[in-house]
C-alpha cells in the first residue's frame, strides 16, 4: 500500500477474490499457503512530535499505508494492522481459502519483489482531489501521506528534512520555519505569516498554480470555510488553509479580485473573537488595497 486515504473494505474483497482464484489454480498445498502484508514499522505510525491525546482522535490517526478509510471516522484504530488481517481474513474464507497471512516491516527498494509480478492493483483518486481533501477538508491523514510520497520515502525525518530543504531552494523568506509534519499537527511546526504569504505567491507561479488553488476551501462555498461568517463583499472570493491550535486560529490563501490575486496569512492568538476581526481584516485589504 502508499497510504491512499480512500481505500476501503470493498478494495479488501476484491484483493481477496483475486487472491482466491490464483490460490485455487495454485499446486501449493492449501496449508503452505500465504500472503504477506507489507507495512510501516509499528515504531513509526504516527510522527514522534505528535501529542499522546491527538493519537487518540480520528484527525491524529496512526498513519500506516494500509489505512482502511483513512483509519477512523471517530477516534483512531490503535492497531489499524490487526483490523486488517482480522477483514481480509474473513474475505478470503469467504472465497474458500484460507492461507497464513504474515506481517513484515515494508523495506523501500527491498530485493524481495525481483521477479514479481503484479496481478491486482487499485489506483487513488486523481492528485487534485487528493489536494483538495488536505487543503479543503484540513484532513491530516491525507496531507501526511501526500508528504511521504512527494518526498519519495516514507521515512517521517527525512521526508521533512526534504521540504524543509525544497523551500530553501526556492529563495522564500523561510526565517523562523520549522518543518516537523505534513499535516501541521505536531506543536513543534514553526511558520510566519511573512512566509506562507511568499509561498501562496510563488506557487500562483506555476502552470497548475490553478489546480492548487481550486484545491483550498472557499469562504461561504466549501470545506472549512464553507460555514465561515463573512461579509458580501469577500463571499466566495477568498480561497484558503484555516488552522487551529489552543489560543490560535491561523487563515492563509489567495483573495481573488480583478485587480490581480492577493497573497494574505493571518495568525491571531485571540481565539474567541478571532474570526469576526479576520473577516474585518479581509474586507478592508479588499476595499482599500489598490494594487498587488
Amino acid at each position: 500500500g502508499q497510504g491512499d486515504p480512500d481505500f476501503s473494505i470493498y478494495d479488501i474483497a476484491s484483493f481477496s477474490k483475486k487472491a482466491s482464484e490464483i490460490f485455487k489454480k495454485s499446486k501449493i498445498k492449501n496449508s503452505n499457503q500465504s500472503i504477506i502484508v507489507y507495512e510501516e514499522d509499528k515504531a513509526t505510525w504516527w510522527p514522534e512530535t505528535w501529542n499522546q491525546f491527538d493519537r487518540k482522535e480520528s484527525y491524529g490517526s496512526p498513519i500506516t499505508r494500509l489505512a482502511i478509510a483513512s483509519n477512523s471516522l471517530e477516534g483512531s484504530v490503535q492497531e489499524p494492522l490487526k483490523r486488517f488481517n482480522f477483514i481480509f481474513s474473513q474475505y478470503l474464507n469467504d472465497y474458500g481459502i484460507n492461507p497464513m497471512i504474515v506481517n513484515k516491516n515494508y523495506v523501500e527498494n527491498f530485493s524481495n519483489r525481483i521477479g514479481r509480478k503484479v496481478v491486482y492493483s487499485v489506483s487513488s483518486a486523481p492528485i487534485n482531489a487528493l489536494l483538495s481533501l488536505a487543503n479543503s477538508e484540513s484532513h491530516n491523514f491525507t496531507a501526511e501521506v501526500l508528504m511521504r510520497n512527494a518526498a519519495g520515502t516514507w521515512n517521517h525525518n527525512v521526508a521533512t528534512i526534504k521540504v524543509g530543504n525544497w523551500l530553501k531552494t526556492k529563495r522564500l523568506p523561510t526565517k523562523g520555519f520549522n518543518i516537523a509534519d505534513g499535516s501541521g499537527l505536531s506543536r513543534r511546526n514553526r511558520s510566519t505569516t511573512l512566509g506562507l504569504a511568499s509561498l501562496l505567491w510563488h506557487i500562483n507561479q506555476n502552470k497548475y498554480s490553478y489546480i492548487y488553488k481550486s484545491s483550498l476551501a472557499i469562504v461561504g462555498h466549501r470545506g472549512t470555510l464553507a460555514s465561515f461568517s463573512t461579509k458580501p463583499s469577500i463571499y466566495g472570493k477568498f480561497y484558503g488553509k484555516t488552522g487551529t491550535l489552543n489560543g490560535v486560529r491561523a487563515l492563509s490563501g489567495i483573495l481573488d479580485r480583478k485587480k490581480g490575486d492577493l497573497y494574505i496569512s493571518i495568525i491571531n492568538r485571540d481565539i474567541i473573537y478571532s474570526d469576526p476581526l479576520i473577516v474585518d481584516i479581509l474586507d478592508m485589504i479588499n476595499r482599500f488595497t489598490p494594487c498587488i
